[in-house]
């Protein structure tokens, strides 16, 4: 006889094996994960730090500057704006060598830090040409593009404008680093070009007054924004319609849409129609439509135009005025005399409760002794249009439908 020997731990192994795969995988995942957040993440840091190089140059300049009228300056000061911080640490004289100063700056933008050394000989400068105090301010425009929607334009695609006293540069593109310009004191103001697409917010200091030697940071941030228009269908079928929202198709500018859909369009007046069968009525167009149908839109808005359409309730019936036709020939027998009679008088007491109440004359099939019929004829002319004349047609019935 054999004999079959179970290894239990096989099955232990295969779900050892089991898991060690799937955290092999989440892991793979979180990795995966982190790296589009850490890309993401250098991508603002890269950023940073150049805003803080272009800081920490603009500090230097704005030391040396300050060397050359002022003696007595040492360094040793702190400048914040609303980018960041700059520090002029002290400032070294006659070093490395006679006649050499060292200028050492450091700048911190959102947490990224830049350091800048300069040394310049100071035989070579010419001091009896500069002026005794600084003329101009520099301004450093800064320009951000955030695309957070369908927008795909950099920096550069945006144009900028500086209008001062004597701005070094007038007209330039967008930097997200930032641009330095040096204008003479006075009043200042910068803007850019409309860009299709976007919206731009501008922060302080991007008008103003600048001082000579005073240092200004202007940042515009531009957001890229979505023009939409959307149409909506309100059905009702509280009368028995049995039509439903998609099979009313509205239409904007002419172009068949789905109700309830956002659809993008360019700035300007628009126009929402809908075509209405004659068993539905419909309202007006409203909420942000005016009541003809139309919108205007603006950049980055996102409007909706709404229009309620109910079923026509159908029209009461109206009883018209009747005849009745009593057969009396020979071929009816006493019991088709008797159930005529009661449905002539039913259809007396259908009309009853109506408003207007329907008028009603007799007439009658008969025949004579000699068993050829009469032609029809009209034995009671219509009654007055009240439940008392009914009472005579149906004393007429009585009589003529009698076996």
């Amino acid at each position: 006889m054999k004999r079959h020997i179970l290894h239990p731990e096989g099955g232990y192994v295969a779900l050892l094996s089991t898991i060690i795969v799937a955290a092999v995988l989440m892991v793979a995942a979180i990795q995966s994960a982190l790296a589009g957040y850490h890309a993401r993440y250098n991508i603002l840091g890269t950023e940073a730090k150049e805003q803080a190089s272009a800081l920490a140059q603009g500090c230097a300049d704005q030391a040396l500057s300050a060397i050359l009228t002022d003696p007595s300056y040492t360094g040793n000061s702190v400048t914040t704006s609303e980018e960041g911080t700059c520090e002029v640490l002290p400032i070294e004289f006659n070093t490395p060598a006679a006649g050499i100063v060292t200028i050492r700056t450091q700048a911190e933008v959102h947490g990224s830090f830049a350091n800048l050394e300069l040394q310049m000989d100071m035989h070579d400068i010419h001091i009896d040409e500069l002026p005794e105090a600084p003329t101009k301010g520099t301004l450093v425009v800064i320009t951000n593009v955030v695309n957070d929607g369908s927008g795909s334009s950099d920096a550069n695609d945006f144009i900028m404008h500086v209008a001062g006293n004597n701005p070094s540069d007038s007209t330039f593109p967008g930097s997200d680093s930032g641009v330095p310009i040096t204008l003479d004191a006075g009043s200042y103001s910068v803007t850019e070009t409309a860009h299709a697409g976007y919206r731009a917010t501008v922060s302080t200091n991007c008008s103003g007054t600048i001082a000579a030697g005073e240092l200004k940071f202007c940042t515009i941030t531009n957001d890229d924004v979505t023009t939409t228009l959307t149409v909506i269908v309100n059905v009702v079928n509280d009368d028995g319609g049995t039509m439903t929202v998609p099979e009313f198709l509205p239409k904007l500018n002419g172009t068949a849409v789905a109700s309830g859909n956002r659809n993008t369009v360019a700035p300007g007046t628009h126009t929402v129609s809908v075509t209405v069968p004659g068993e539905y009525v419909a309202s007006a167009w409203g909420y942000e439509c005016t009541g003809l149908g139309t919108a205007t839109v603006n950049e980055g808005d996102n409007l909706t135009c709404v229009i309620n359409i109910d079923d026509v309730e159908p029209p009461t019936p109206e009883c018209s005025d009747t005849v009745l036709m009593l057969d009396r020939t020979g071929s009816m027998s006493s019991t088709d005399l008797q159930n005529e009679r009661a449905a002539a008088n039913s259809l007396l007491d259908l009309y009853a409760p109506l408003s207007p109440l329907p008028q009603v004359s007799l007439g009658v099939f008969a025949q004579n002794g000699a068993g050829e019929p009469y032609p029809a004829s009209i034995v009671q002319t219509l009654t007055t249009g009240n439940t008392t004349a009914y009472d005579t047609v149906r004393s007429a019935i009585t009589s003529f439908l009698s076996s």
